[in-house]
């Protein structure tokens, strides 16, 4: 396995009126730590939402997602594994917010969740189930 498969980890939560954005932001580097960006954005009746977002690239995001794949436990990480899907050399997780706070990576499917976009290396996407497990330690 290459050094570093991960290109960059990009993790987005949002926060809504009705949250704590700094619970929100907690549990966002609860998952991939960093320094986290706020934009202000309009969601879809004009209601006013804050976009949080981490960035992480290189073998810092290789560590990151070792340790989301390590948190996850072995019925969540069948299931990323069984319904892989990649898109543009990119694979997208999404982990429950709520959990997330309290520091539990579960994946989940509803609307509050933790948005994970990972970016890897074309040689690590040749053999992208075989490098999640090595990461997992699973391998």
């Amino acid at each position: 396995m290459e050094t570093c498969p991960v290109r960059y980890i990009r993790a987005t939560a949002y926060c809504h009126a009705t949250e704590d954005c700094d619970k929100v932001a907690k549990a966002l580097i609860n998952i991939v730590p960093g320094e986290v960006i706020s934009e202000r954005v309009e969601g879809y009746y004009g209601n006013i939402i804050t976009a949080l977002r981490v960035d992480v690239e290189g073998c810092v995001a290789t560590k990151i997602l070792s340790d989301i794949l390590k948190l996850l436990d072995d019925l969540d990480f069948n299931i990323l594994i069984n319904s892989i899907e990649i898109y543009k050399n990119r694979i997208f997780i999404r982990i429950s917010k709520q959990k997330a706070y309290r520091k539990i990576v579960r994946l989940d499917s509803g609307d509050d969740v933790i948005h994970v976009e990972i970016r890897f290396s074309h040689k690590a996407l040749n053999d992208l189930i075989d490098v999640l497990r090595k990461l997992r330690g699973s391998a």
